[in-house]
């Protein structure tokens, strides 16, 4: 069984995955009937062969997910949101081995299936294949090994409100051995760091968005806006992940055994 999955999005966005990214485990092409309109096309690998529709769904969800959570570690949180994620646009199946234009069929999925881990087949590894070359493929590629990658960017992919960002940080802030630890590890402004966690915190500035209801609190003495609560995490995120994995290594190491 071979699988078609077309994407929409950001078009300067797809255009840099579709030139300049490679991996064992996606690719996205442009190919344009009319040379008028852009139509991006994901290589998802590890579903070929797949038969199963709702399996495959829920591994593209899964795959779109670490996609656009490494998307906005790559670009910055703020300047991700102006862009938006990238998402399926429609999914096509066929039985042939090497189907024509005619040999596609439309399939018609639930919006209730759940993303799941993405890798439940084979990868398709070529000497041509460089993830390390680009945040997006590395983190992608090292999320398979390393759990605490493979949940940042999933969380990171669910998007930038206050409880969200406060998820993200509690992350963070496991993976360092507590709050005190990661502030200390990772260099952190701790005033920066109050102002982010008391704002979040309380109901007194945020309302119904923050994290807590209404529990009597003074509101605090620093505050942050949404903006910067999104700044100070997506920096956070990036001190994290260059303190604890060095992608320049990592891609001397994948040139060692290619």
């Amino acid at each position: 069984m071979n699988w078609l999955v077309s994407l929409s999005g950001n078009g300067q966005v797809l255009f840099g995955m579709a030139n300049f990214m490679s991996s064992p485990h996606f690719s996205v092409y442009e190919d344009s009937d009319d040379h008028q309109a852009e139509a991006y096309f994901l290589n998802f690998p590890h579903i070929k062969g797949n038969k199963n529709l709702t399996e495959v769904v829920s591994a593209i969800k899964g795959l779109m997910q670490l996609l656009n959570g490494a998307l906005a570690i790559d670009y910055g949180f703020n300047n991700f949101r102006r862009y938006g994620p990238i998402s399926v646009d429609q999914i096509f199946s066929s039985d042939k081995d090497c189907p024509s234009w005619s040999d596609w069929s439309q399939e018609d999925f639930s919006s209730q299936v759940p993303a799941s881990n993405p890798f439940i087949g084979n990868e398709e590894r070529s000497k041509f294949d460089a993830p390390f070359n680009h945040k997006t493929t590395a983190y992608i590629q090292l999320c398979i090994e390393h759990e605490d990658i493979f949940n940042l960017l999933r969380q990171v992919s669910v998007g930038f409100d206050w409880r969200n960002l406060y998820c993200i940080w509690d992350t963070i802030c496991h993976h360092c051995g507590g709050q005190k630890n990661a502030i200390y590890t990772l260099g952190l402004d701790e005033d920066k760091i109050k102002a982010f966690t008391g704002t979040a915190n309380s109901f007194g500035v945020l309302g119904i968005e923050a994290r807590h209801g209404v529990k009597g609190w003074e509101i605090p003495k620093e505050t942050v806006d949404l903006n910067g609560a999104i700044d100070i995490v997506d920096g956070i995120v990036s001190k994290y992940l260059s303190k604890n994995y060095c992608l320049g290594c990592k891609k001397k190491e994948w040139e060692k055994i290619t």
